[in-house]
C-alpha cells in the first residue's frame, strides 16, 4: 500500500511540474492539483467560467490513471473472526448443487439460458475448489501434530503450520469475495446531486467543500467529473450542484455517499466562534442503462435559454442552455456546461433518467424490508450518515460506527478520501454478508435451468 500511494503522490508531482494546471496545496505531504489560480475562491472562479466543464486535460489524465493502476485493485476483504464459520458453512450449502448442475450443462441439450448456466458451474466449481484447499490445509495441520512430538522436527512442523493457518485465513477470505462478488453496477456512470441543508452560508459553503472533495477524488482515480449546472451563492460557497460521473469502478467508491453529511465546526461566516453544526445533502444515483427504464418522449417538454454571466461572445447570443422536464411528474433538470445544444441536451436527459429510474426502484422496493440498500433520491435530512468534527479532526460514520482520525487530510487529499471510502466500502459490504448469511438460504441455482419441456408435454 505504501507503494502505491508513493506512486501516486510521484505521479501528482509529475502532472503538476508537467502541465502547470495550478497551485499545489501541500497536504500531509501529498500534493493536489488545481484548476484555478492561486488565491481563487471556488465560487468566484465558477462565476467567472460558466461554460466550463471540468476535465482534466486527456494528456494529464492518462499519466494519473496509468499511475492509478496500480490502485485500482478489488478491496481486499478481511472477515472478522466471527464470520469465518458461517462463511464456510454457506459455501458448503452451495455444493450439493455443483454435481447436478455439471450434469445440466454436459447433458442438457434444451437447458434454458446456457451461458448463464456455465456462468454458475464456473462459479460453483471455484468455491468448490476453495474449500478443497481449506479441507486439505485443515489435515495438513492435522498430520503436522503428530511431527511436532518429534524433537527434530518440531521447529519445522510449528513452521509449517503457521503457513497453513495463514492460508486458512486467506482461503476463508477469497470465499467471501467469490460468495459475494463486487456488482457489476459499480462501474456504470452515476449522477451527483449536492445541495446545503440547515446552517445558512456555512452549510453552502460545506457543500462546496464536499464537492471539491469529490471532484478531486473522482480525478485522483483517473475518471471525469462534468458540471451540468451549478448556483453560486453571492455570500459564499454553492446553492447546488448537479453533474455526471464516470470511471472504472468510481461508482462502486461513491455508492454509498447518499445521506445527509453533516459538520461541527465554528462556522466561517460567524465572527463570535461559536460551534455550528451544519448539513449539506449528497445524492448519487447510477444512470440506467436504456433497457432499464422507458420514457415516452410525449411525456418531455424541453426548453432552451440563452446562457447568463461572464463568458465572451457566446453568452446572450446562443440559445445552448437546455432545461427538460418530465411532464408527469414535475421534475425537471437544466444543463449548461457546454456551448453545444445537444450536449447539454444529452447532460440533461443523464440527470432525468437517474432521478425517475430511482423514483421507480424505490417503489418496487417499498415492500420489501431490502428497501434501506437502495439509492434514495429523497432529501430526508434524517438520513444523517456522516459527520466531520473540525474540533477532534474526526469523521464519524454513522451507519457502520467508526471514526476515523484526520478529517483534514481526508477532506483535502484525494489519496485519503479514497482510503476512507474503502473502509465504509467494507464495512458495507460485511454488513451485506452478515445479512445474507443471517438467512442461511443460498440461492437455488438448479431450479432456473431446468430443461425445456417438449411440445407434447
Amino acid at each position: 500500500m505504501d507503494g502505491i500511494f508513493s506512486a501516486s503522490r510521484l505521479c501528482s508531482r509529475a502532472v503538476r511540474r508537467t502541465w502547470c494546471l495550478g497551485a499545489s496545496n501541500l497536504t500531509n505531504g501529498i500534493h493536489h492539483l488545481s484548476l484555478r489560480r492561486p488565491g481563487v475562491a471556488y465560487s468566484e472562479w465558477r462565476a467567472s467560467t460558466p461554460h466550463r466543464t471540468h476535465l482534466i486535460p486527456s494528456k494529464s489524465a492518462g499519466v494519473v490513471r496509468h499511475m492509478s493502476t496500480y490502485g485500482d485493485y478489488e478491496s481486499r476483504l478481511e472477515l472478522p473472526d466471527d464470520l469465518r464459520t458461517p462463511v464456510i458453512e454457506y459455501a458448503r450449502l452451495l455444493m450439493p448443487q455443483l454435481e447436478s448442475l455439471e450434469t445440466v450443462a454436459i447433458e442438457g441439450s434444451s437447458v434454458r439460458n446456457r451461458s448463464k448456466l456455465n456462468r454458475v458451474v464456473h462459479f460453483l466449481q471455484n468455491i468448490s475448489k476453495l474449500l478443497g484447499e481449506y479441507d486439505k490445509a485443515h489435515e495438513q495441520i492435522d498430520e503436522l501434530k503428530d511431527m511436532m512430538k518429534e524433537p527434530d522436527l518440531k521447529a519445522m512442523a510449528e513452521s509449517e503450520t503457521e503457513e497453513c493457518k495463514q492460508a486458512i485465513h486467506e482461503t476463508v477470505n477469497q470465499l467471501a469475495t467469490h460468495l459475494f462478488p463486487q456488482e457489476e453496477v459499480n462501474d456504470k456512470v452515476c449522477t451527483i446531486e449536492i445541495r446545503p441543508g440547515i446552517g445558512g452560508t456555512d452549510a453552502a459553503m460545506f457543500a462546496e467543500e464536499l464537492f471539491e472533495m469529490y471532484e478531486r477524488l473522482v480525478r485522483y482515480k483517473g475518471g471525469t467529473f462534468t458540471v451540468t449546472s451549478m448556483g453560486v451563492s453571492q455570500e459564499g460557497g454553492i446553492k447546488e450542484v448537479y453533474g455526471v460521473i464516470s470511471g472504472k469502478n468510481i461508482f462502486g467508491l461513491l455508492r454509498h455517499e447518499s445521506g445527509i453529511h453533516r459538520v461541527q465546526r465554528e462556522a466561517k461566516s460567524d465572527s463570535s466562534g461559536r460551534r455550528h453544526t451544519s448539513a449539506a445533502a449528497i445524492i448519487i444515483l447510477p444512470q440506467p442503462d436504456d433497457v432499464d427504464l422507458s420514457i415516452e418522449p410525449k411525456d418531455l417538454q424541453f426548453d432552451l435559454c440563452k446562457a447568463s454571466g461572464a463568458g465572451g461572445q457566446h453568452v446572450q447570443t446562443t440559445e445552448s442552455v437546455v432545461r427538460v422536464t418530465h411532464i408527469p411528474t414535475g421534475i425537471s433538470f437544466r444543463s449548461e456546461s457546454s456551448r453545444v445544444q445537444s450536449i447539454n441536451r444529452q447532460n440533461a436527459m443523464a440527470l432525468l433518467k437517474a432521478k425517475l429510474y430511482d423514483i421507480q426502484q424505490a417503489k418496487i422496493s417499498k415492500e420489501s424490508k431490502e428497501a434501506r440498500s437502495t439509492y434514495s433520491g429523497r432529501l430526508d435530512y434524517s438520513q444523517k450518515i456522516r459527520t466531520f468534527c473540525y474540533q477532534v479532526d474526526q469523521v464519524q460514520e454513522h451507519r457502520f460506527n467508526f471514526r476515523s482520525s484526520g478529517m483534514m487530510s481526508i477532506m483535502t487529499s484525494a489519496s485519503h478520501t479514497a482510503d476512507f471510502l474503502d473502509k465504509v466500502t467494507a464495512a458495507a459490504k460485511l454488513t451485506a454478508i452478515r445479512d445474507a448469511l443471517e438467512k442461511r438460504s443460498p440461492p437455488n441455482y438448479a431450479s432456473e435451468f431446468q430443461p425445456k419441456a417438449g411440445k407434447g408435454s
